[in-house]
């Protein structure tokens, strides 16, 4: 019974995490009234993939330049505790090396992972401005 509970639990907790995509909410405007929202969710849906196909190129762009700026963080803290630490300029070069590896790592990598759990603000923004453009009005997200 114990094990029942805790698959239970865990399906749970699973499905409502996969199930947080937030999705706008439109007003009954004329235009909601005349497509129906069999037609405004397909409109949703193109706005949506509008959005990710528009969005992707400022994402690597941005991967990049926050890879740039911690593998220069890193390079820096790096070099600072091989040259405090080490006891000769391979030291120190060794520290240099490594800091800005994993900078560079962990600066790509929190960029690539951002906007999986939270919802991304300039993309609400987009489909919301493309959901206007076709007549629709947006009243907030859920």
């Amino acid at each position: 019974m114990k094990n029942i509970c805790k698959n239970l639990i865990l399906i749970l907790i699973c499905s409502s995490l996969i199930s947080c995509s937030y999705q706008p909410i439109l007003d009954q405007n004329e235009k909601y009234l005349q497509t129906g929202q069999i037609e405004a969710e397909e409109d949703i849906k193109s706005c949506t993939n509008q959005a990710e196909q528009y969005l992707k190129q400022y994402k690597a762009q941005r991967a990049a330049k926050e890879a740039a700026r911690q593998g220069i963080t890193g390079a820096v803290i790096g070099g600072i505790f091989g040259f405090i630490f080490g006891n000769n300029t391979k030291s120190l070069l060794t520290g240099l090396a490594v800091g800005a590896g994993v900078g560079a790592a962990s600066g790509a990598l929190g960029v690539a992972g951002e906007g999986k759990i939270t919802p991304d603000q300039i993309k609400q923004r987009y489909i919301t401005n493309c959901l206007a453009r076709k007549g629709y009005s947006v009243i907030g997200w859920q």
